[in-house]
């Protein structure tokens, strides 16, 4: 499996099928070109990969993206998500030491 952004707006994950090919599992609209990608994490519950990944949307800002296998399904949900930054945004990392606070 694979994951790739776009200039379309949209992440992908692909599958790697048995003759090479690659084969479209799930995507998401994301608002903004994704120019880079970063795996935060993953995990397997019973079966059930689920993965966090650092999106770096160049007119939407940071994105947290969950994707997470259900019985036959993939999804790709916004979990967290910074836009402050008003200009292009090419590239973002995530620090998992720092603690968030709510105001």
């Amino acid at each position: 499996m694979f994951f790739t952004g776009s200039y379309d707006d949209h992440v992908r994950l692909y599958a790697i099928q048995p003759n090479g090919y690659a084969k479209l599992i799930t995507e998401k609209y994301l608002g903004g070109g994704v120019w880079r990608l970063k795996l935060l994490d993953e995990e397997k519950l019973e079966d059930r990969p689920k993965f966090r990944l650092l999106a770096s949307c160049m007119h939407a800002g940071a994105k947290i993206l969950e994707v997470a296998h259900h019985g036959e399904e993939w999804s790709i949900e916004e979990v967290a998500w910074n836009k402050e930054h008003k200009s292009m945004n090419y590239a973002s990392d995530f620090d998992p030491l720092v603690k968030a606070t709510s105001q």
